[in-house]
């Protein structure tokens, strides 16, 4: 009778699978704060924020392919291609892929926390916040403009010496 072989897999040209990603994020933010007194103790805060970042991911294989035999034995596949189909029996296979995607967000708030009678402090604020995401190309592919976030609160300390407290929000 025949023999089969043992060996299910071949490889040839290199390693296999290489990766390479890069992540950055940059972030600034500014607050300026106010303290000030009119018919109660008032923190007035204002700031804004603003963020990049940036996501290149890379991965290819190296060399030339990896044959993989299917549980049968009938014949061996090439597992190591990236690609698609762009019409009946035209396939498009490059030697590596690419993502690149970048993102834009700012930010800003109005804030104030007012203080009566040392008893009871409602916080109120407005904050708003637009982000923008690119594509490769850096074209435009999606925009969250104008979301706009009100911050109603309210925290009342029963017995009047901070160790205890009601909130809603």
């Amino acid at each position: 009778g025949s023999t089969r072989c043992p060996v299910s897999s071949y490889y040839l040209g290199g390693p296999d699978f290489l990766d390479e990603i890069r992540m950055d994020r940059y972030q600034m933010r500014s607050v300026l704060t106010y303290f000030g007194q009119w018919l109660g103790h008032h923190v007035v805060k204002g700031g804004m924020d603003a963020e990049y970042t940036r996501y290149d991911h890379l991965k290819a294989y190296s060399g030339g392919t990896r044959m993989v035999e299917v549980p049968d034995g009938s014949l061996f596949v090439d597992q190591r291609q990236y690609g698609w189909m762009s019409g009946p029996d035209e396939a498009n296979l490059p030697a590596s892929l690419r993502f690149k995607t970048s993102s834009v967000a700012v930010g800003g708030f109005l804030q104030d926390g007012w203080n009566v009678a040392d008893r009871v402090t409602v916080n109120l604020g407005l904050r708003y916040d637009t982000q923008a995401l690119y594509d490769a190309q850096g074209k435009l592919g999606m925009a969250l403009p104008n979301q706009v976030a009100p911050r109603v609160g309210v925290v009342w300390d029963p017995l009047g010496r901070g160790r205890s407290r009601v909130f809603a929000n």
